[in-house]
């Protein structure tokens, strides 16, 4: 799974965080049918107005939240429920203009801090945005989601060891939080810190064994550190789930080839070319494969194939000389890497150039 998902997502995910915050602020209603103190008649349009903007009807909203100032210009969370309703509209200015009152009659209410920091990060301005959260986390430092946008912000401004800590902290509250585990575990992962991005995954598998996702990201973990038995282990048990992902089988058979086990590796590289035909990679790799294998005839028969759909493949050339070459047939082999040479191919042409270097100490051979 790539960083950059996990960061949209948690994008989204703090607008639903909004769309939350104006339930809870929604909550006073089933007090009051509790049988407590009866509603002003500013609280009353307050509590119609979110019942407006959970079914959202903003505009009938808005119209029930500047009535209740009207009534009553000290009630903070009708003010909340105007920059709520401007951050969806995207009105961001008049959102901050909305929650800096807010904030400034309840100064101890967290989630108007909060809400002032998402219309900061709506509007580029990071480091207001970060001082809000910073001040929603003192305010209510058991709230995982506090930590999860205070990190978002760090991450942002490219402050990562702020932005990890913000993360950790974050999972430290909320163990199941899985946005919270996987925007850590993409953040240690793309900044090569490995061996931590391991252990938050191994978590994530920890909470939800089946997430193909999460396998597969184990595998590529485990791949880059060097421990390819781990990495079959992940990629295999991803590939129970998603049997005919051409990319799976490649990073299958990257793994078993860097075991050893040649066998397994081509079965599941002549898959993923078999899945994912078009791409080109797979047709010299499956090639390259063959002719480690000694199985030269097949090496020419996978060239021959990509050149009735390419034919200006210098990989195909190549593979199909290294075949010739390795068979004995030595003018053939010098034929196919000139006409590799001859294509001007910068990936292909120069290797091509070597080979041929490397067939004048070889004699001629006559051809198989």
């Amino acid at each position: 799974m790539s960083i950059k998902t996990a960061v949209v997502w948690l994008s989204i995910g703090g607008m639903m965080a909004l769309a939350g915050c104006a339930a809870r602020q929604g909550a006073s209603t089933a007090r009051e049918q509790a049988g407590q103190p009866e509603l002003s008649a500013a609280e009353q349009h307050h509590e119609l107005g979110i019942k407006y903007l959970t079914s959202d009807s903003l505009d009938l909203a808005e119209a029930e939240f500047t009535q209740a100032i009207q009534l009553d210009p000290t009630l903070a969370k009708a003010y909340k429920g105007l920059g709520l309703i401007h951050l969806r509209e995207g009105k961001i200015d008049q959102a901050i203009n909305e929650y800096v009152r807010a904030s400034g009659l309840a100064p101890s209410d967290a989630s108007a801090h909060s809400g002032l920091a998402d219309a900061y990060m709506a509007s580029g301005k990071l480091t207001n945005a970060t001082s809000e959260y910073r001040i929603a986390a003192q305010l209510e430092p058991t709230n995982p989601a506090n930590f999860i946008d205070l990190g978002a912000a760090f991450n942002k401004q490219g402050l990562l060891p702020e932005a990890i800590e913000a993360y950790r902290r974050a999972v430290e509250l909320a163990p199941d939080n899985m946005t919270a585990i996987l925007t850590l575990g993409n953040i240690l992962y793309e900044n090569q810190m490995y061996a931590d991005a391991i252990t938050v995954y191994l978590h994530a598998a920890d909470i939800n064994p089946g997430d193909v996702e999460v396998a597969k990201t184990l595998g590529s973990l485990y791949l880059q550190t060097g421990n390819y038995e781990r990495a079959v282990e992940f990629y295999e048990l991803a590939a129970v789930t998603q049997p005919t992902d051409p990319r799976l089988r490649y990073w299958l058979a990257t793994a078993y080839d860097k075991l050893g086990l040649q066998e397994k590796a081509l079965l599941n590289m002549e898959r993923a070319l078999e899945l994912n035909p078009d791409n080109a990679d797979l047709y010299w790799l499956v090639g390259d494969m063959y002719n480690k294998a000694g199985r030269y005839d097949d090496a020419i028969a996978v060239a021959q194939k990509e050149l009735s759909v390419r034919p200006s493949s210098a990989s195909a050339y190549f593979v199909w000389g290294k075949a010739l070459e390795m068979k004995g047939a030595v003018p053939d082999a010098r034929a196919m890497y000139e006409k590799a040479v001859g294509l001007n191919d910068p990936s292909w042409s120069p290797s091509a150039s070597v080979a041929l270097k490397g067939l004048e100490a070889k004699p001629a051979a006559t051809k198989p």
